[in-house]
């Protein structure tokens, strides 16, 4: 029995905007392409042939600017994702698939790296309809900030993960250890199973069927590479070569498939130094990817799916902005630093006055208490300074004609 490790990535939930029963759930990364489903058994439907077999596909190069440490380029050549909607057997079967840019994923000794991918299944309803016109980069289905805390969380703990080993035989990068990277860096992504808070708006929506669900897979190493699965399709314009990732499978009805080639599927992709402490070389970043897949291009005689109901925008918070919080916080630390400036000059200044008034005298200030006598009694007037007794005890007498009191002369007061 294929240990449940193995399994490369699982789809939980059917999207909730998918009113179709999941027949089964197919494991990623299967080593056989006999897909069995409850009482009956089927195939994958597009296996070895072209993408535009399929009823509808679409194919997402992008670029993970990723340095490259064994190879000429300055960087890993461009890999790409594609997604196929096929019908048969009265089924409807959703598959991812992946190209490598002919890239030996199977030994990540010698590729120097390895890769994780991060499927987002099960977008709300008003998230799907967003994101109808975008163009593969997720700009129309998450908003910046949700798609740069996702990227960043994700490449945070790859780097955390994967950068410094300790020694055998109980490496933290044993052998094999990649599935378990890849799952880590799948909860720390999230908040204790929750989505980051700017991304709850449009992956939480309340009144939806329910929450969007984070999957995993493990893209590199010997056991877990995608190269190990006999399914491949080509497409695109330079004819890439893509490995089947996995597959969901459904009831047949048209609503169903309308459903099911409408919706959009985000694809975190990570790229970080190879989880082997064999390695000879290590990275010192990592580096992610967001794609948004949709199966969009319809082959000739499929059905075509009506557009769906334009989404409803968002209404984006109106917090302020990071550097309207950073102004406010230097304001505020300037502010405190002229006001304790301030109090430290008004401080020292009045102190000087107090010491200035005592030096001049003995004038005291306010709040201040009045110096105490130095201990000695008032002192006794020195005898120059003594009041003298007039000779004989008398008063000189006046010059003649001046002892007699004169009458002032009175005029009346005039009154104004």
């Amino acid at each position: 029995m294929r240990p449940p490790w193995l399994s490369l990535l699982t789809f939980l939930e059917a999207a909730p905007y998918v009113q179709a029963q999941i027949i089964h759930h197919l494991d990623y990364g299967l080593y056989t392409d006999a897909l069995s489903t409850t009482n009956r058994s089927s195939a994958v439907l597009v296996c070895n042939a072209t993408a535009s077999s399929a009823n509808a596909s679409g194919i997402y190069p992008f670029s993970p600017s990723f340095p490259a440490q064994n190879s000429t380029t300055d960087e890993i050549p461009d890999p790409a994702w594609a997604i196929t909607v096929a019908t048969g057997n009265n089924s409807i079967q959703q598959s991812l698939w992946y190209d490598t840019a002919r890239q030996n994923y199977s030994d990540d000794l010698a590729l120097a790296y390895d890769v994780c991918a991060f499927p987002i299944l099960n977008l709300p309803d008003n998230t799907n309809r967003l994101a109808q016109g975008d163009n593969g980069n997720c700009s129309q289905a998450l908003s910046d900030a949700c798609r740069d805390v996702l990227q960043t969380r994700a490449e945070d703990s790859a780097l955390q993960l994967t950068t410094y080993s300790t020694p055998q035989p109980y490496s933290n990068l044993s052998g094999g250890v990649l599935p378990y990277i890849c799952n880590r860096i799948q909860l720390d992504i999230l908040e204790d199973g929750q989505w980051p808070k700017e991304c709850r708006q449009e992956l939480s929506t309340p009144g939806s069927f329910g929450d969007a669900q984070l999957s995993r897979a493990p893209l590199t190493g010997y056991n877990a590479s995608i190269l190990n699965t006999p399914c491949s399709i080509t497409g695109g314009e330079d004819s890439r070569n893509f490995s089947r990732v996995g597959t969901l499978l459904y009831d047949y009805s048209e609503e169903a498939y309308d459903n099911v080639t409408r919706a959009v599927i985000p694809v975190i992709t990570v790229f970080f130094s190879v989880a082997n402490v064999q390695r000879e070389s290590f990275y010192t970043l990592a580096r992610s990817n967001m794609t948004c897949l949709r199966a969009r291009e319809f082959s000739e005689g499929s059905r075509v799916s009506p557009g769906l109901p334009a989404g409803t925008p968002y209404k984006m918070s109106e917090g302020l902005s990071g550097g309207a919080i950073a102004g406010i916080v230097v304001g505020v630390v300037v502010g405190v630093a002229v006001l304790a400036g301030l109090g430290i000059w008004l401080f020292l200044s009045r102190r000087k006055r107090r010491r200035l008034a005592r030096d001049q005298g003995g004038v005291v200030g306010l709040g201040e208490k009045v110096p105490e006598l130095d201990g000695t009694a008032f002192n006794e007037l020195h005898d120059e300074d003594k009041k003298h007794e007039m000779d004989n005890g008398q008063l000189p007498e006046l010059p003649d004609g001046q002892g007699e009191p004169a009458e002032l002369e009175s005029e009346p007061v005039q009154k104004k």
